[in-house]
């Protein structure tokens, strides 16, 4: 027994108030430090500069987060397609096909800002009647189609605004697809071309450069069946905003392509100009054959060509590509001499007299008004070999 405060405990509750004790002190003695910890904690400047870090790494983070999603609903808005789908090179305008060509013109699409109609059954500009007499049919790539320019900027809307008034019967189709090659063009008069006209095509003109970019992109692993579907010059597929950096901040050539000998890919070209030149000769169509003509001079006057405007821009891609385009050139003017149905309309020898700082957009495509020297001297081209019908 022992007394305490004049009240007298056991031995057990002797050792109860001393535990007791203990607990209560050692409690008061965690909670002090505590509270002088977090006190001086609270005021230091290191947890200050720590609290703002994390503030303005979580709103950076929140900001590009918010950027990401709003540029992705802009490229789905601009291009009809979101940035991951593997969708017809990209374009808008176009949508996947299932045939070899891969990709076509999307049916009644329009985009008044460019001024890019595509009508009901996938070509560029008005529809034509079904029941229209007779057609001169423009294939090929983003030259014909008009890259650059408005509907009626094009010189196969051009040629039509020129051929209306003295032949009443004769029309004009623009059936360009931006980036098609030879091959892709001779199936887009087959699929759909045909489709809609299947009598009153007369003539074809045929100008395409993609079968000489897809060899340099593609080079020991190009085929035939190669196309730019799906490829976009190697841009980010799934960061918009990398996209974006990359779109405005990236080289003038692309970085995979490279040189490579073209004796494939002539050879195959061979091939296809000899189907088409049949396959047209059975309809009863005149093919027209236009070279690869890029923005510098090819035939005369090449000593002007570093004078130009896009030399600087562009030369290194002329090193690469003209050979290949002069090997191309003279395939062209080949099949011209092996088929009656088949001509070469040398549009060089037009603009290598001419100011070629005016004709061009870029490397390949046309200004408003090289499309309609271009349309001008096609129309003269064919009347001198008694296209038309009189009026």
């Amino acid at each position: 027994m022992c007394k305490v405060n004049g009240i007298k405990y056991s031995k057990f509750a002797e050792r109860e108030v001393v535990h007791q004790g203990h607990v209560q002190a050692s409690k008061q003695t965690h909670i002090s430090y505590h509270s002088e910890d977090a006190g001086m904690s609270a005021g230091t400047p290191r947890s200050m500069t720590q609290k703002y870090l994390h503030m303005l790494l979580g709103s950076t983070l929140f900001a590009l987060l918010f950027l990401e999603g709003a540029l992705h609903a802009y490229f789905r808005m601009q291009k009809g397609a979101w940035l991951w789908q593997n969708t017809a090179f990209r374009i808008g305008y176009t949508q996947p096909v299932a045939d070899r060509r891969q990709y076509a013109l999307r049916p009644n699409y329009t985009d008044p800002v460019n001024g890019i109609t595509i009508n009901a059954w996938g070509a560029r500009g008005p529809l034509l009647s079904e029941e229209w007499p007779s057609l001169i049919v423009a294939l090929g790539d983003s030259v014909p189609f008009g890259a650059g320019v408005r509907d009626d900027e094009t010189y196969p809307a051009i040629l039509d605004a020129l051929v209306r008034p003295a032949f009443a019967s004769m029309r004009v189709l623009n059936a360009g697809v931006a980036s098609y090659n030879i091959r892709q063009s001779f199936d887009r008069l087959r699929y759909d071309v045909l489709k809609h006209y299947k009598k009153q095509v007369r003539v074809v003109t045929l100008q395409a450069a993609n079968d000489v970019s897809l060899l340099t992109w593609y080079r020991q692993t190009w085929t035939p069946e190669v196309t730019w579907a799906g490829l976009w010059w190697g841009r980010s597929k799934t960061s918009a905003i990398l996209h974006y950096i990359l779109l405005a901040f990236g080289s003038t050539q692309p970085d995979k392509h490279r040189p490579y000998p073209g004796i494939t890919m002539l050879t195959n070209l061979r091939q296809t100009l000899h189907e088409i030149a049949v396959f047209c000769a059975s309809h009863n169509i005149l093919v027209i054959l236009l070279p690869i003509d890029p923005f510098y001079y090819q035939t005369h006057n090449r000593g002007k060509n570093e004078t130009l405007e896009n030399w600087p821009k562009y030369h290194e891609i002329f090193a690469l590509w003209n050979p290949l385009i002069n090997d191309f050139n003279n395939e062209l003017l080949q099949a011209s001499n092996n088929s009656k149905n088949v001509l070469f309309f040398d549009t060089r020898l037009i603009f290598d007299y001419t100011d070629r700082n005016r004709m061009y957009l870029d490397f390949i495509h046309y200004t408003q008004q090289g499309n309609r020297v271009i349309a001008t001297a096609l129309l003269d081209f064919l009347q001198a070999r008694g296209i038309f019908a009189t009026k």
